[in-house]
């Protein structure tokens, strides 16, 4: 159901396709990617602008989740709303960014599509603490709530 990136720069498109999947929408690489990748105005090698992150976000109605812990996530999931999550590492000597979807938790876990270059795969929260929320700085990650349609 879910698809992952193919490439090296593409994950801002491919976890906007994965969020309206989620909501149900009726979204594919082959219908939609091409579309989503020209509002998000990503380009090799750097993939999607922030700024462009942001519009694309709000446009599509999900919220920002400012200053993003595993218990603020936790909550949100235990509501019913999936998480667009944009986390950072350093490579190279300049920051980079990787834009996933959370969908699900358990105890221990979050569930996450197109994470990193692995795919999809259960994340533990210590893992997830020290990782995805590590900030560099005044650079931080963030994330955005993606609502339930269904609910609203």
């Amino acid at each position: 159901m879910y698809i992952i990136q193919m490439d090296q720069f593409s994950c801002g498109p491919i976890a906007f396709i994965n969020a309206k999947k989620w909501q149900g929408f009726k979204v594919s690489y082959n219908s939609d990617y091409r579309k989503i990748r020209k509002l998000c105005h990503c380009e090799p090698p750097n993939g999607t602008p922030e700024k462009y992150q942001k519009k694309i976000a709000k446009k599509f109605g999900f919220r920002r989740l400012f200053k993003p812990t595993v218990r603020k996530i936790d909550k949100l999931l235990l509501a019913g709303y999936a998480i667009q999550m944009r986390s950072l590492y350093y490579k190279d000597e300049e920051f980079h960014g990787h834009l996933y979807v959370i969908t699900r938790r358990t105890e221990r876990s979050f569930y996450c599509i197109n994470y990193s270059n692995i795919g999809h795969r259960w994340v533990l929260k210590k893992e997830f603490k020290h990782e995805d929320l590590k900030r560099f700085g005044r650079v931080r990650p963030f994330a955005w709530i993606i609502p339930n349609v269904e609910n609203n």
